[in-house]
């Protein structure tokens, strides 16, 4: 499967499915929603007030899919999904990637072997467009990898309703973008995270003695280590022994990075966002980090992670990092 960025105008492109970034009515709306409603038709409109009165009455739930016909577009199906809006409170990251994940397994339900995406709350719902690249990529990554052929039983789970065990084959995914940011960040995103990128392993780190571990390509330890379970979904093949391979390779210095880490501006920004994608990523790690991170959690609560920081930085546990050779 391919995965693209380009800019251009979503309603206008040629591949079996568009995905809308729809509002839980399906009754249309503003900026992505609104374009693809006028552009398929008033057929669409009244597709979707089916939709309502048959399968979903008190509309369609955040990260969920529902695919409609394509009327006057020149795709042939609509994806539906409601993507979450940080300023409702729906900060979760997984509503994103659901919504980007269901939307792919619709349109492989209904035979679409090429996808055309949005990007999702990156606009008015108020999701940083980075993010929204991150999560987004994964999710197609993810999908990518679970796909299977010959997929003859799969598509028979799926015929009867069943949900199948493996992805449905996809050819070409496409996120199509307004904006310069939005498309330099999703390029930039799919760059990252090809399969053949050989960015970070765990044989580039030098174990000498002392605080300082260095990358052949620049990047750290803090770096290379912390990459959130949704964004090394690419990797998934590999993933246990990657896992295992850090593991064995850190355990002594672990609960150390995590700490550097957690005091990091990117640290920082991840676990005050989702502080339970926080804690799968320490159990990687050192049962001893896990624990404190429990402990802050049931004595502070919400200010959990901000005293987490103090109480590091107050002991000024942090490796010092030096550029590679």
């Amino acid at each position: 499967m391919q995965i693209h960025a380009i800019g251009g105008d979503l309603t206008e492109m040629n591949v079996d499915a568009i995905v809308n970034a729809a509002n839980s009515s399906l009754l249309g709306g503003g900026g992505v929603d609104g374009a693809i409603h006028r552009a398929a038709g008033p057929e669409l409109l009244a597709a979707c007030h089916k939709l309502r009165a048959t399968r979903f009455p008190d509309g369609l739930p955040v990260g969920q899919a529902v695919a409609t016909r394509g009327f006057n577009l020149a795709a042939r199906w609509v994806i539906h999904t409601v993507g979450p809006n940080r300023h409702a409170g729906q900060t979760d990251p997984q509503l994103l990637h659901d919504a980007f994940a269901n939307s792919l397994r619709e349109a492989a339900r209904v035979g679409a072997r090429d996808v055309a995406f949005p990007a999702i709350s990156g606009g008015v719902y108020g999701w940083d467009m980075a993010q929204v690249a991150r999560i987004g990529v994964a999710a197609v990554r993810e999908y990518a990898a679970q796909m299977q052929t010959p997929h003859t039983a799969s598509d028979a789970a799926a015929a009867q309703g069943q949900t199948p065990d493996a992805a449905l084959p996809m050819d070409n995914v496409y996120f199509v973008l307004f904006s310069p940011e939005a498309l330099e960040r999703f390029q930039a995103e799919i760059a990252r995270t090809e399969p053949d990128n050989d960015s970070w392993h765990p044989e580039d780190f030098e174990l000498a003695p002392g605080d300082t571990k260095t990358h052949r390509n620049g990047m750290t330890l803090v770096d290379a280590y912390w990459i959130p379970d949704a964004e090394v979904a690419s990797y998934r093949a590999d993933r246990n022994a990657a896992a295992a391979a850090y593991t064995e390779a850190f355990r002594a210095e672990g609960y150390r990075v995590f700490r550097e880490w957690a005091g990091s501006e990117d640290g920082e920004a991840i676990t005050a966002s989702d502080s339970a994608g926080n804690l799968r990523a320490m159990m990687h790690l050192d049962p001893q980090a896990v624990q404190e991170w429990q402990e802050f959690s049931a004595k502070y609560g919400a200010n959990a992670h901000a005293e987490l920081v103090k109480a590091i930085r107050a002991e000024h546990q942090y490796l010092k990092f030096a550029p590679s050779d």
